[in-house]
């Protein structure tokens, strides 16, 4: 009977772990897919939108790089970056001049 009692609760215990490490990887997965951003949100954007639009549709990008050079300001914004493949939107001057999946 003890040997019973023993293995239902290594059982349970093994359960318990189960769930809660279940519980954590479902964590990661939302906050990965959080950062992605859609196909159809992503056909939403034109050349030529401000940051501020962009923003709007694809909410705060997970990187961003700036360089300036003889007065030109661009500005690269990256989302998706812990996917498969990510996106990348680059400004020149406060308006988006490409956007690319790499």
């Amino acid at each position: 009977m003890k040997r019973w009692a023993v293995v239902l609760m290594c059982l349970g215990l093994f359960v318990a772990l189960s769930a809660e490490s279940s519980g954590c990887e479902e964590i990661d997965k939302s906050e990965k897919s959080s950062a992605q951003v859609t196909k159809a949100k992503v056909k939403k954007v034109k050349l030529g939108d401000s940051k501020k639009d962009v923003r709007a549709l694809l909410g705060k990008p997970e990187n961003t790089d700036h360089t300036e050079v003889e007065g030109l300001k661009n500005d690269c914004w990256y989302y998706g970056v812990l996917a498969d493949k990510s996106w990348q939107f680059c400004f020149s001057n406060g308006k988006l001049e490409s956007k690319n999946r790499y």
